[in-house]
């Protein structure tokens, strides 16, 4: 996988356009072949998902998409795709989205072989790196865990996306960034722990760690 990404701009460690990024993406889901997926940004109406070409590459999976979200003004959503030969949705109403400056999917699905409930969240909170804008992923956090509390503990909860939340930001930035990080402390005081570290994510105006995967047991699994 190394050597298929290696011709990315090491300097900015960006691709702009869409196909040249969808060929890099595809081969990762391909390579990863995992059971589940979560996809920020995606925009079903223009095609993002069709030059993804998910039907040839991961035909064992289906996906389920965010109507609403958009991004200046332009559909922006989020995905969840997952192995439709090991997990299903659970009912028609297992599906949620939410869209206030931040996009949510939430499906709930059963493992096929072991009966397990998994409630899956792909998210893209509110970006921006100031005291007001880590406030507002905080709310939209405090609006997933209360549909949580509706769905109850006999799920183990999966979330994964773009949190826009790096603790070590302002070290990183020589102190540029200082206010106070409350995004993380909410997931762990919620009883979410971060399973996927803190491996730098973004490589733009400085290096991040803005994507994260949180996890929480079931009530039946602890």
């Amino acid at each position: 996988s190394e050597s298929y990404f290696a011709d990315i701009d090491q300097n900015s460690k960006r691709l702009h356009n869409w196909y040249d990024r969808s060929v890099y993406i595809r081969h990762a889901l391909t390579e990863a072949n995992s059971d589940i997926f979560c996809l920020q940004e995606i925009d079903k109406e223009y095609g993002m998902l069709s030059t993804l070409d998910l039907k040839k590459s991961l035909p064992d999976h289906k996906y389920v998409i965010s109507i609403t979200g958009k991004s200046n003004d332009k559909p922006c959503q989020c995905a969840i795709v997952y192995n439709a030969n090991k997990f299903k949705l659970e009912d028609n109403k297992s599906v949620k989205e939410i869209w206030n400056g931040c996009r949510f999917i939430i499906g709930r699905f059963i493992h096929i072989e072991s009966n397990k409930r998994f409630c899956i969240v792909s998210l893209d909170c509110k970006n921006g790196q100031n005291e007001s804008k880590e406030a507002k992923r905080v709310k939209q956090l405090e609006k997933l865990f209360k549909f949580f509390e509706e769905f109850g503990d006999a799920y183990v909860y999966l979330m994964c996306g773009s949190f826009y939340s790096d603790p070590q930001l302002a070290s990183r930035t020589h102190g540029k960034y200082t206010f106070q990080n409350k995004v993380h402390s909410k997931m762990e005081s919620n009883g979410f722990k971060n399973i996927s570290g803190y491996d730098i994510t973004y490589h733009g105006w400085t290096p991040c760690t803005f994507d994260y995967i949180y996890s929480r047991s079931s009530s039946q699994s602890k």
